[in-house]
């Protein structure tokens, strides 16, 4: 970790990368140049040693890729205080693994300070000014190190960057000390590179000096930087670094003045760059930030995020929380109402501890929201470009596996999820729904199918909510003519029970007994008592492939989904238990509390002892009389 000192030592910082594996933003004493998130800086363990320097290793190291990514700082010179005067060195130890291609590369380590056109400007994810930068440029079989008043090598090599002449080798750990000499007057700060310099009390002729003529780019001097990419010209090389040092004198980096160390508040949280990534308004999102502190000496506070659109769940962290062993979290919650909001940010903050600034983001889609699958059958004034999100609650009814599919009905009507691979969306994921969920939050397109119903496709595989489990739909008791006859939005892709149903004759005479034998057909014909239908089968059922055999030659009720209403009324069992036998000599007409049937009789007055399946007048105990069905 970096060790803070009193004001009369003339060692500014001394880090070790003493912290857990991870990302290095947020730990310690270091915040964030700009506001860059792609390729956080890591932690690694993988210290690097050099004799008279860092002779045994200690803590970890720092591993930087050469892709465009996340800056780092550590302010030595904070708000509140003077920026560094008169000379400033800093050193690294260097272990370069891979180099960046072409002649223009960018800086890896620099010098930071205030914003040269507001010089409040400065610190965590703010973009202030860098300047004496160290380079690294492939050179025969190796590399060289060089040095720059600016950051970014956009020039030609020989003017923008001083190369020293020694070849470097990959894979090897060199020290580097660079020395910035702040110059009265414009343009002239001198910047001196020393490649393994030898512990001493007196300062060693440079390897180079960089005397170029380019402008100077740093306002004053307040911190150090760890740098990766830059832009498609420039780059910087993938290295490990380690034992950073700043300091006013030679000897104090050789030497760094450790009796004055305090004890500095520093407050950590587990991710300084909170990216929501896509939203979809309407739609709520949460995440947990723990909150740690150290060496506190107080409560940690949180700023109130600004955009209307994000909350936290406290306000203030406990001194006692924050320096407990899991520290405290916060809920971080996100309600996406005005697309037009993209960002916020919360800042961390303690007494003499350095603030932390959370970059909170998000992308936000447009949606259209509906409280029930019933809205969007109006097929005037729903659009299939259009993005929905489906607010209401409804009951996941049955699954069809073999095609990705799931059915759920709400108390007004009912629709299909479905997949659209084909269409460039993701398969819906099976695993994250099973039957009997609630569920709402679905967001996704509509499409209006040839069998009249509502096909919902999610916009990607698992973009709803399940909000309980275990629920049962009771099955809306019809017939095929009251299916075929219904609007397509008060029946179709419900949960249905018909009774009466037999299969249509022909399959028990069927010639082909291991073609029917089976229900290996994607639906058969069958009928009630008032008209022709269908039932049609899901394949990943235990009903595909399972014996016909006991089926084509009684009388059934069936329970499943309504699949089409026109042209012929369609159900859809779910599992063989949706079919259940109705006995022969079953009554229908009897409702429960009833006298019980004393006596039968045909529709010409007739008594009839043993009465077959049909119609009849009954005489109950009571005196009473009244149709009935014998089935």
């Amino acid at each position: 970790m970096a060790m803070a000192l009193t004001a009369s030592a003339e060692t500014y910082l001394a880090e070790s990368f003493d912290y857990a594996e991870g990302n290095l933003y947020g730990n310690g004493k270091w915040v964030k140049y700009g506001k860059k998130t792609t390729a956080p800086i890591q932690v690694a363990k993988s210290p690097l040693t050099f004799a008279g320097y860092q002779d045994n290793a200690a803590g970890k190291a720092v591993r930087l890729t050469k892709e465009s990514g996340e800056y780092c700082q550590m302010l030595f010179r904070d708000k509140g205080t003077d920026a560094a005067k008169g000379t400033v060195y800093y050193s690294a130890l260097v272990n370069v693994s891979e180099l960046p291609s072409g002649s223009r590369t960018a800086a890896f380590m620099a010098l930071t300070g205030a914003n040269s056109l507001d010089a409040t400007k400065f610190g965590d994810t703010e973009a202030g000014s860098e300047g004496a930068g160290l380079f690294a440029q492939a050179s025969g079989e190796g590399f060289k190190l060089g040095v720059s008043r600016n950051v970014a090598n956009l020039g030609n090599v020989k003017t923008s960057v001083a190369w020293a002449d020694k070849e470097c080798a990959i894979g090897t750990t060199y020290l580097v000390v660079v020395k910035y000499e702040i110059i009265d007057g414009a343009d002239n700060d001198r910047i001196s590179l020393w490649v393994n310099p030898a512990k001493g009390d007196a300062e060693p002729a440079a390897s180079v000096v960089a005397e170029e003529e380019c402008s100077e780019s740093l306002a004053d001097v307040r911190g150090i930087e760890l740098r990766q990419g830059s832009s498609s010209v420039a780059k910087t090389p993938v290295a490990v670094i380690d034992e950073v040092r700043v300091a006013s004198t030679w000897n104090e980096i050789f030497t760094p003045a450790k009796a004055d160390a305090v004890e500095t508040p520093e407050i950590t949280i587990t991710d300084m760059s909170v990216d929501f990534g896509k939203v979809y308004k309407g739609l709520t999102y949460t995440k947990t930030i723990n909150v740690k502190g150290k060496n506190l000496k107080g409560d940690i506070s949180l700023s109130s995020p600004v955009s209307g659109e994000v909350t936290v769940s406290a306000t203030t962290v406990a001194k006692a929380d924050a320096e407990s062993e899991n520290g405290c979290d916060v809920v971080l919650t996100l309600t996406v109402d005005n697309t037009a909001m993209t960002s916020d940010k919360i800042v961390y903050a303690a007494d003499g501890a350095q603030s932390r600034t959370q970059i909170v983001e998000w992308r936000p889609i447009e949606t259209i929201a509906v409280n029930s699958f019933k809205e969007l059958f109006d097929e005037d004034n729903i659009s299939m470009t259009t993005l929905y999100v489906y607010k209401g609650e409804a009951t996941v009814t049955a699954i069809d596996s073999n095609f990705y599919t799931f059915y759920a009905q709400d108390s007004q009507s009912a629709a299909e999820v479905r997949s659209a691979s084909g269409c460039g969306y993701d398969e819906v994921d099976l695993t994250k729904v099973k039957q009997g969920d609630n569920i709402t939050d679905i967001v996704g397109n509509v499409i209006f199918s040839d069998d009249g119903g509502i096909d919902f496709v999610p916009v990607a595989a698992d973009a709803w909510r399940v909000v309980s489990e275990g629920n049962v739909v009771e099955p809306k008791v019809l017939t095929f003519e009251q299916i075929h006859a219904a609007e397509a939005c008060d029946v179709i892709f419900q949960l249905v029970t018909v009774k009466d149903v037999k299969f249509d004759e022909k399959y028990g005479n069927y010639p082909d007994p291991d073609y029917y034998g089976k229900f290996n057909v994607p639906f058969h014909l069958v009928s009630d008592k008032t008209r022709s239908g269908e039932l049609w089968y899901f394949r990943g059922t235990d009903i595909y492939n399972s014996s016909t055999n006991g089926y084509f030659d009684k009388v059934w009720t069936v329970t499943g989904i309504c699949y089409y209403i026109t042209p012929v009324a369609t159900v859809a069992p779910r599992s063989l238990a949706d079919f259940v036998e109705q006995p022969e000599g079953a009554v229908d007409s009897i409702a429960a509390g009833e006298a019980e049937v004393v006596g039968y009789f045909d529709l010409y007055g007739r008594k009839v002892e043993n009465p077959a399946p049909g119609i009849y007048v009954v005489r109950r105990a009571d005196g009473t009389t009244g149709k009935a069905v014998v089935r």
